[in-house]
């Protein structure tokens, strides 16, 4: 498409030019295609501005999207996240016998542990409190709870909770989705012992400080086979259950390691169960866009929007599905095309069998997540042979001030720049001169303009980023050389010269994202330079 657009524009200019040369009778200044190429370009930059914005969104690039969750971890034994046993009663089980539990949640969410400082200014509540909302038990509680009684402890730090701030990416598809797929059609390395099915994105967390560990064997073994409810148990799995239960069972923490360190045909299975997700997004309304957010999975998930719950998906259940239209939400509570709203979700992973997640969220312009390390998402170059290159750079998050102006005037170097040349192993780097304010541009991150010069090395300045380098914020050498590149003199020295986001959070790894840069006719064209 970017190719035909290019041509297109050629053309015009092309034709354009002949027609000025025909009719120079008519006019005081001859304009070369270049000059009527750059009048196209500022012209219909100047259209897509103006564009209604929902227009403009279905030109939108398939990127993902990343949004802030917060991510529990509770330990095998721990209240609500018990082993089931399915031949006990509804009534006994406190769940619902098929579907979901519902009403288990209030129908607003609770900001009673947002700190003062999280809700200065003049925005709705939910907006000032979405990292800190929670949801809390119904107070007018149903017949059946499903153990969730104290179901606020699952999303509030402390007691046994051992939290890590993480970032879900969503996949935006050629539907306009944005989506996050793990079940029972999708297979992802998570623990390093193979591909399996299902959701587990605490596998990688091998400190016991971070979480509790990997505690469950996908298997259903909830009492001893030789119990009498041993007949629950597949018997293909029987094996597997009584060397599970031999070293504590699966409220034991540690059994469903001591089992797989003992037969290796476990290790696949080998997961972290029993966690919680919290996440959140902000998005605006497009007025019939049609937007929807659904979820599949097991086990509970309550969505609220705006502070309140759109989704009811309580209990423990095999993976169910629900869905709610934005447009209805948007004529029931009075939205106005283009106001701003706050996604919530909250999702349980309480059993050891399966883990599964699909979460849509087609909503147009997310806002940039907060958590997770500083990267750059992309970049673009406009050369100006008389003057100074201008590069913008899209990042994940806001930079702190203070540990990206230090670099200004100074010796050291932010940027680190892997050639195109993929065979070139040694960096260089950008020497920074100035830095512009950020500006949001919702999911696609935020945008700096950044000056300056390349260095080949640290006496030789004088080069340009060119289409095809790749950027990357500066870290220390062990981690360059770690990932196999020299460091040509440009690591930074210390940890005092890491670049960190607002949060003070620094980008301690590399992390490439590819520069586009061109001149006039040859230009990687973008509105945003006009």
């Amino acid at each position: 498409m970017e190719r035909t657009k290019k041509i297109a524009l050629i053309l015009v200019a092309t034709l354009a030019f002949f027609a000025v040369t025909l009719t120079t009778s008519c006019s005081t200044e001859i304009k070369s295609p270049e000059q009527v190429l750059e009048e196209a370009k500022r012209n219909e930059c100047a259209l897509s501005k103006a564009m209604p914005e929902n227009l403009s969104v279905v030109a939108q690039a398939s990127y993902p999207v990343d949004l802030d969750v917060v991510i529990r971890d509770f330990p095998a034994d721990h209240y609500g996240f018990d082993t089931f046993d399915s031949q006990k009663d509804a009534s006994e089980r406190q769940c619902a016998s098929s579907g979901a539990t519902k009403n288990m949640v209030h129908s607003e969410l609770d900001y009673s542990k947002c700190k003062p400082e999280d809700l200065i200014g003049e925005e709705p509540i939910y907006m000032k409190g979405r990292y800190c909302a929670r949801p809390v038990p119904n107070p007018n509680p149903p017949a059946l709870m499903c153990y969730g009684e104290y179901l606020h402890e699952w999303f509030t730090d402390g007691g046994k909770a051992k939290t890590i701030n993480e970032l879900m990416t969503l996949n935006r598809g050629s539907d306009g989705l944005y989506e996050i797929a793990y079940n029972s059609n999708t297979l992802y390395n998570w623990n390093g012992y193979g591909e399996s099915q299902g959701y587990f994105p605490l596998d990688k967390y091998d400190n016991q400080n971070a979480t509790w560990g990997k505690q469950g064997l996908s298997l259903w073994c909830p009492n001893p086979p030789s119990s009498s409810s041993g007949s629950s148990i597949n018997l293909s799995s029987l094996s597997d259950c009584n060397l599970w239960w031999h070293f504590g069972g699966p409220k034991d923490n540690d059994a469903a390691r001591k089992a797989a360190d003992e037969r290796a045909s476990l290790r696949l299975g080998w997961h972290n169960f029993g966690f919680t997700v919290a996440g959140s997004a902000e998005f605006k309304y497009i007025a019939g866009n049609g937007d929807k957010v659904s979820f599949t999975g097991d086990d509970d998930m309550w969505i609220f929007i705006d502070g309140k719950l759109v989704i009811d998906l309580g209990g423990v259940h095999q993976a169910l599905s629900d869905e709610v239209n934005i447009d209805d939400l948007a004529a029931q509570f009075g939205w106005t095309n283009g106001s701003r709203h706050v996604i919530n979700f909250f999702y349980v992973e309480r059993s050891v069998t399966e883990s599964n997640l699909r979460l849509r969220i087609p909503l147009s312009n997310l806002e940039p997540p907060r958590f997770g390390a500083l990267r750059i998402i992309e970049a673009k170059t406009l050369i100006i042979p008389e003057g100074t290159d201008k590069t913008l750079i899209w990042l994940n998050t806001i930079l702190d001030d203070e540990s990206i102006k230090q670099f200004i005037g100074s010796t050291e170097f932010p940027i680190l720049i892997r050639k195109a040349d993929s065979n070139n192993k040694t960096l260089a780097a950008f020497k920074l001169k100035t830095i512009s304010e950020p500006v949001s541009e919702e999911s696609k991150g935020f945008k700096y303009e950044i000056t300056g010069q390349v260095c080949e090395n640290r006496s030789n300045c004088s080069g340009r980023l060119a289409s095809g380098d790749s950027l990357s914020f500066n870290v220390k050498l062990g981690d360059i050389e770690g990932e196999g590149y020299m460091a040509n003199g440009f690591a930074l020295p210390s940890d005092n010269w890491y670049v960190k986001t607002q949060s003070k959070i620094p980008a301690t790894k590399l992390s490439w994202a590819r520069n586009m840069s061109g001149l006039n006719l040859d230009v990687i064209y973008d509105c945003d330079f006009y």
